[in-house]
């Protein structure tokens, strides 16, 4: 198949003006040229798997997973830290756009987790593990904040060989509380994307097991009580709420669950909010982690 492509600095904010390959398969394309190449796949009759890849011919592969997002200021899809990561480093990069946006507008978090007939966890680490072998790259490393990071999290348990660098995230999906306290994405999530669980609506009495079913997906925690293999740098700020609410109880799973020394956590101090990482610090722990991949 006969790949278009283009360069990072014809590249618009956004890049949506990159040209589109729409695919059917990875197995049958060949990289043959360094640049920015733009993949589209069906998933479905309406959701489409959207992502961006620049290669560089590096032998390290970045996966990077957006958070949250304000359907008003973004256009979907949405390749987040381009820009970030594009300066800061010499590694091939893929970003990720989350299919379930793709379908309803008005959802602004879906971690990623695809519909109960649909593991979009599993069919990401697919694509991972073909871009790997096409970029000829050896080593994988998967990240995001927030939202991002819970993806990255339940991915990378796909994938033996990666890294995995969430900063701030959620580890379920059902302990997702804005501000520590209001229901806002987790409820809309659970009645628009996976309606099956919650029947009657999302109310305060069914929080937080109204995940259980689904627990293997919806649940970082849960998933990683028997420890899947990969390694994660856990990027904290110990003053977000995420701390207590998310990160004890992964940190208490994943130990209990035999992950040993492939867990590190890093600790900063942030503001006293749940908010995004610096460029700095997500640019700086994206570089920690490819040397911890090449080191082993």
């Amino acid at each position: 198949m006969q790949l278009i492509h283009t360069q990072l600095n014809l590249l618009e904010p956004g890049a949506h003006n990159a040209p589109v390959n729409r695919i059917d398969s990875l197995t049958a394309i060949e990289l043959k040229e360094r640049g920015v190449y733009r993949f589209q796949e069906d998933l479905t009759e309406k959701a489409t798997l959207d992502y961006l890849l620049d290669f560089r011919g590096s032998d390290t592969l970045l996966v990077i997973l957006h958070g949250a997002t304000d359907r008003s200021s973004y256009q979907m899809p949405r390749f987040e830290w381009l820009g970030t990561v594009s300066k800061n480093s010499d590694f091939n990069s893929v970003y990720f756009s989350d299919p379930v946006l793709s379908v309803d507008e008005k959802i602004q978090l879906a971690w990623y987790t695809g519909w109960k007939e649909l593991d979009c966890h599993k069919i990401i680490a697919d694509r991972i593990h073909l871009l790997k072998e096409k970029t000829r790259a050896k080593h994988i490393i998967i990240a995001g904040s927030s939202g991002g990071g819970f993806a990255s999290l339940m991915i990378s348990a796909h994938l033996e060989d990666s890294v995995c660098v969430p900063m701030n995230p959620q580890t379920a999906i059902s302990a997702y509380y804005v501000n520590g306290t209001g229901l806002g994405p987790q409820r809309f999530y659970a009645e628009r994307v996976m309606p099956h669980l919650v029947p009657e609506g999302l109310k305060e009495e069914n929080t937080p097991n109204w995940a259980e079913p689904m627990a293997e997906r919806l649940s970082a925690v849960e998933r990683y009580s028997n420890y899947p293999g990969n390694k994660i740098l856990y990027v904290q700020n110990v003053n977000d709420f995420h701390f207590e609410d998310h990160y004890l109880p992964f940190a208490r799973s994943a130990i209990n669950g035999g992950i040993g020394e492939n867990f590190k956590t890093v600790y900063y101090s942030g503001p006293h909010a749940h908010v995004v990482p610096t460029k700095e610090i997500f640019a700086e722990h994206l570089i920690k982690a490819a040397n911890w991949s090449k080191s082993s």
